[in-house]
């Protein structure tokens, strides 16, 4: 469990974004794991982190630093040449490759929905057995109760890595009338 705080515009996406989705995912790639992503970006868009990590994977093959808002052609008057188109593509390759095991949200969600998109993952993925405890009202209406245990029982579950990442905490959705520390715990 990693918090990253710092002023605006100091990086802490940046690091983020190289540190743990791109690295672990070279890592997992390195040592024949399985790996999944969930990575909600509640700032920035989908299609930036798609380039950012393009970017990352062209100046792995080739050292060439391209920003981008070139690679998105933001730029006016300044397009890509056929030379870079060539290695953008190749480099984009690399990127879906790695969006295989990512999965980006960038519309901002609650706790609520965080918590259930994982509880469904785990359940879809059957590494292991979910433990809920529900309370005697909740066993009436047919709840499942609060989670308050995983027992891993196969193999699965012990060559794969699962990582959440949640960049800009502050932007996640309130809800039930929650304040921002509260929904912070909440998806604590």
């Amino acid at each position: 469990y990693y918090l990253i705080g710092g002023s605006s515009g100091h990086g802490k996406t940046t690091v983020g974004d190289y540190m743990y989705p791109l690295n672990a995912w070279l890592d997992a790639k390195v040592k024949g794991r399985k790996i999944k992503i969930f990575y909600l970006s509640f700032e920035v868009s989908k299609q930036d982190k798609e380039a950012r990590w393009c970017s990352y994977f062209i100046y792995l093959a080739t050292g060439l630093s391209i920003p981008v808002d070139y690679l998105l052609g933001r730029i006016e008057g300044n397009h890509l040449t056929e030379d870079e188109l060539l290695i953008v593509a190749e480099a984009w390759k690399h990127t879906q490759e790695f969006l295989q095991d990512v999965s980006i949200l960038d519309t901002s969600v609650g706790p609520t929905m965080i918590y259930e998109t994982m509880i469904t993952y785990y359940k879809k993925s059957d590494m292991g057995t979910l433990k809920f405890r529900p309370t005697e009202a909740e066993k009436k209406e047919g709840k499942r109760g609060r989670l308050v245990g995983y027992t891993d029982t196969t193999e699965a579950f012990q060559t794969t890595d699962v990582f959440l990442i949640i960049d800009h905490l502050k932007l996640v959705a309130t809800e039930d009338g929650l304040d921002m520390k509260q929904t912070m715990d909440r998806i604590s």
